[in-house]
């Protein structure tokens, strides 16, 4: 079975379940607003696909493993996204404020580049990683937007990315094992923090293997308009 539509396409319910062979097609972006999902039978195809937690209020996504008590994308439910032009698509995951809270990555995920080139995690709160459960994304082409209200934790294990941006407000720590970009990442300039009168923000880079190089700017300011600490 499939169901095929043109944008705006969404689909809301308390549990989303794909059975065999099933597709939702469409073009322009595909979004799946649901607590607890099952989309490895199934196939959501579309220009865009924005995944996010349907709790009233906001709710948690961990990603490569089920976790109780949040939206949980297995590896086979990611494998089961795929943009029809992954060259130029953009998977979300979280949608944010008034969506999604916190993002986990609680087991090694990867993506496949006939599927998804550009993945984009948005959180109102925190983005973190569980120690070794890495981000794989297509070697060479693989490009992440790493969106938080709080902190963006990613340094953990060793992550393979091509290019990166990412906002956020106190931390911004992020550890890869091959040569990376800092650039523009689904319209993401870079790496800047949002003011907040909190600790004094900071960012840490750290590439294992290959170089580091920024092609945009890396913008860390306090509350106050001084200048916060980079690494």
């Amino acid at each position: 079975a499939s169901a095929t539509a043109s944008s705006p396409n969404a689909f809301s319910s308390e549990q989303l379940v794909l059975q065999s062979g099933a597709k939702i097609m469409g073009t322009g972006q595909i979004v799946l607003n649901t607590n607890t999902a099952n989309l490895s039978a199934g196939q959501v195809i579309a220009d865009g696909i924005l995944v996010r937690n349907n709790t009233v209020g906001g709710g948690d996504i961990a990603l490569g493993a089920t976790v109780g008590g949040k939206l949980s994308l297995l590896q086979a439910d990611l494998d089961a996204l795929k943009l029809n032009a992954p060259a130029s698509g953009v998977l979300e995951i979280g949608g944010g404020t008034s969506w999604t809270n916190n993002i986990d990555i609680a087991a090694p995920i990867s993506f496949n580049s006939a599927n998804v080139q550009t993945l984009k995690l948005s959180a109102a709160q925190n983005i973190t990683q569980a120690s070794n459960a890495s981000l794989i994304l297509p070697a060479g082409v693989g490009r992440l937007a790493a969106l938080a209200g709080g902190d963006v934790l990613l340094d953990q294990a060793d992550n393979m990315v091509a290019t990166l941006a990412g906002t956020f407000s106190d931390q911004f720590r992020f550890k890869n094992a091959q040569t990376l970009t800092i650039a523009t990442v689904a319209g993401t300039v870079g790496i800047s923090n949002a003011l907040d009168p909190g600790p004094t923000p900071s960012v840490q880079v750290t590439v294992t293997t290959g170089n580091l190089a920024v092609n945009s700017p890396i913008s860390v300011t306090d509350g106050g308009g001084v200048d916060g600490t980079t690494g």
